[in-house]
């Protein structure tokens, strides 16, 4: 994680372009998969739909960044570290932002460590404590991940070979980062001792040609690590509670798809079964190195409904949930974050 002070425009600005390009491509193509969906159609559908479904849907957007914004205020509070619910919905829409337009979601964390440090968080807590809310935030996936293989092991055999393909290496993939920053945080000395063995290993046969600016990444990370163990001893009580708010992360962004498929017309009336679907949806995209995992999010969730409805009407529901969950999100957390960013650079102007 680097120790980001500013914003790096010219790379925002890129991504940006990058991430508005494959958001064509992905709508353009569902909607190339529908015979009679227009625009106009799904407007219509959105507008008609039941209030109070859409208005629970709008509130578990709302939620994914909420949750996280009361997560780390848990755990700036428990560090000593005065905070307030609108920095921490500040931390929570720039994590939403940025990691929706950055590749792996590589652009969340500076972006919040920038709005901590510039709220008076010291750099090394704000990295520590963001490392905590990431162990929390990867455990908390593979718990959702466990409950529901064990609750709906039929679902995962329902999607096609590709699609549970993706789901296992997902899965795989945030289980062993959920362990290895466990150890690290844990046994920071001997993870760090492995890593360096590694890079060695890999320096001696070729396959690195400098191993300088690695080792000092594992010197960093090991750092990192550190502090966080340090700031977290002996308050389970604090990791229970920013756990819990993780997990109700993740469950907030996943009842969006819920709510909107009790919302439009002819509702499944199966939501367990769409919300079973949508935690391998979230389980599997973790694998995805796309801004928002776009494309291979929407098409997980395409196939997960073909057994419980019409292609017609799984086409519709996938764009109008993605429309809520991902593009209005990122929508009002950019504006967020808009609002932030310029009262930071008018206090840093008057100062």
């Amino acid at each position: 994680m680097g120790r980001t002070k500013e914003i790096n425009k010219k790379n925002h600005f890129l991504w940006v372009v990058i991430t508005l390009v494959i958001a064509g491509i992905t709508i353009a193509a569902v909607f190339s998969r529908s015979e009679t969906m227009t625009v106009e159609e799904l407007h219509d559908l959105f507008w008609d739909g039941h209030p109070g479904y859409l208005i629970l849907a709008f509130f578990c957007m709302l939620g994914y960044m909420a949750f996280e914004g009361f997560s780390l205020n848990q755990l700036l509070k428990a560090s000593g570290l005065k905070t307030n619910l609108r920095q921490g919905f500040v931390y929570g829409a720039a994590d939403a932002y940025f990691s929706a337009i950055t590749p792996s979601s590589t652009g969340g964390q500076p972006a919040v460590v920038y709005f901590m440090v510039t709220y008076g968080v010291p750099v090394a807590t704000a990295i520590a404590i963001l490392v905590i809310n990431l162990i929390l935030y990867n455990v908390s996936t593979v718990v959702l991940g466990l409950l529901v293989v064990i609750t709906h092991p039929e679902i995962f055999l329902s999607f096609n070979y590709l699609s549970r393909t993706i789901i296992v290496v997902g899965g795989l993939v945030i289980t062993c980062l959920a362990i290895a920053l466990i150890l690290l945080l844990k046994k920071g000395e001997w993870m760090a001792g492995v890593l360096r063995g590694l890079v060695n290993i890999l320096y001696k046969i070729g396959i690195i040609k400098n191993p300088d600016k690695l080792l000092e990444r594992i010197e960093s990370l090991e750092e990192d690590y550190g502090e966080a163990e340090r700031l977290m001893e002996g308050k389970p009580l604090v990791l229970l509670k920013s756990g819990i708010y993780n997990m109700l992360q993740r469950i907030s962004l996943i009842l969006v798809p819920v709510f909107m498929d009790m919302a439009i017309v002819n509702s499944t009336g199966r939501p367990f079964t769409v919300w079973a679907v949508q935690c391998y949806v979230a389980v599997g995209v973790n694998c995805i190195p796309i801004p928002g995992a776009m494309g291979a999010y929407d098409y997980l969730m395409i196939d997960g409904y073909h057994d419980l409805m019409s292609p017609e009407r799984v086409y519709r529901l996938a764009l109008l949930s993605r429309m809520m969950s991902f593009y209005l999100c990122v929508i009002v957390s950019s504006i967020i974050v808009l609002i932030a960013y310029l009262r930071t650079i008018d206090r840093k102007n008057r100062k």
